[in-house]
């Protein structure tokens, strides 16, 4: 078989566009400066005028030949004078088979961040698509579709022309109103978590079944049913919220096991951005929590159906699983704890990386220091060497 040099001054990189798993179609796209060489060992078109064509985004249908006398018929595109895109079958056999032909002529692969650096040399609209290729929930999707289509990068080109304008004291108070846009982003980067907890047996478990509209926790009428920590994903008021069910809070067991789910849950409790105290009827007692914990609480007083004339204080919701009292309550109470409250604007900063350069821009303009404010502006945008944003999603 003839075989393509591909060395330092040459090198050709493959990568997939699209996610692993089952799918309709696959795309992979392979770059380089000896591109056309590489895909001629392999890529039989029906027609001609692929290899004599300079036109860009026109499709070819073919096959795709292994030197193991495999044959896929697929579709090569080309993108750049130096690009191409295979789409082939869905699924990881024809990928799998089309890249390590590739690799087996010395062509690098990839990962999935770089293939969406090249794609876009935009960095902010990059971290937001490969954000959004993990989103579940409307709101979250809906915001960093707005940023992958220029809307925090138009802020910042703001922010930096009123820089070279010499408007400091503009420049900063529009980079201090987009810091604050990070309450949003932090929520789509970072679920906001929240704990049930309460003595064994009040109906934390389901609590959190009526929410997640589905019986996953184990619901029995015995004491320690639950006995280590257990995470679910729900939306609430469109976004994400993880809903952890804790054992059952009490002074002292003889059940090691038990012990050891209690000790978690009390951790557990230290860590999240909100605590659901769950007392249950007839025997409500507001839940103590230690004095060092100072994440918000939402009292609640479960199995409400055992004693509807009570009328508890005004600060604790009174909920009954099994007359579907109070869920509604729950949830609106839940999203006003853990959720910020309005409209969120059209362009928010969304990773760790975009608040700390905006932090120093902000702290160079108080400074009069208008270079070093469009030097990490510059970085905000355009750095080159930057991993893939990391998110809980």
């Amino acid at each position: 078989m003839t075989t393509v040099r591909i060395d330092g001054a040459n090198e050709c990189t493959a990568w997939m566009l699209t996610p692993p798993g089952r799918a309709a179609v696959s795309t992979v796209c392979v770059s380089g400066p000896v591109v056309r060489e590489l895909l001629e060992l392999f890529f039989e078109p029906q027609s001609q005028g692929l290899w004599a064509s300079q036109s860009l985004n026109r499709l070819f249908y073919g096959n795709w030949l292994g030197p193991d006398g495999s044959r896929e018929d697929l579709v090569v595109c080309r993108k750049t004078s130096e690009a191409f895109e295979i789409y082939c079958h869905g699924g990881t056999l024809p990928t799998r088979r089309i890249l390590g032909n590739l690799q087996s002529q010395g062509c690098r692969i990839g990962s999935p961040w770089e293939a969406m650096r090249t794609e876009t040399r935009d960095l902010i609209s990059a971290e937001a698509r490969w954000l959004l290729s993990s989103q579940g929930s409307q709101i979250p999707a809906s915001i960093l579709a707005r940023q992958a289509m220029g809307a925090l990068s138009a802020t910042v080109d703001q922010i930096g022309q009123l820089i070279r304008e010499g408007a400091f004291r503009e420049a900063k108070s529009r980079a201090m109103q987009l810091r604050n846009t990070w309450s949003w982003g932090l929520r789509i980067l970072r679920p906001p978590r929240v704990a049930f907890c309460g003595r064994p047996n009040v109906g934390k478990s389901s609590l959190i079944n009526a929410i997640l509209g589905y019986e996953r926790s184990i619901v029995v009428d015995q004491p320690g049913t639950t006995r280590d920590v257990v995470m679910e994903r729900a939306i609430i008021g469109g976004w994400p919220v993880e809903l952890i069910d804790t054992a059952g809070l009490r002074s002292s067991t003889r059940d090691p096991l038990e012990e050891q789910g209690i000790g978690r849950a009390r951790h557990i409790l230290k860590e999240v951005d909100g605590i659901v105290a769950v007392s249950s009827f007839p025997d409500c007692q507001t839940v103590k929590l230690p004095d060092e914990i100072q994440t918000p609480v939402l009292q609640v007083w479960n199995k409400s159906d055992l004693c509807s004339e009570v009328r508890p204080a005004c600060d604790v919701l009174m909920t009954s699983v099994l007359e579907n009292q109070g869920i509604s309550d729950l949830l609106s109470q839940l999203q006003a704890m853990l959720i910020p409250r309005g409209t969120p604007p059209d362009a928010i900063i969304f990773t760790d990386r975009q608040k700390q350069h905006l932090e120093t821009v902000i702290s160079a303009l108080s400074k009069s220091d208008g270079r070093t404010a469009l030097q990490s502006l510059t970085d905000l945008t355009h750095q080159d060497k930057v991993a893939a944003p990391s998110s809980s999603n």
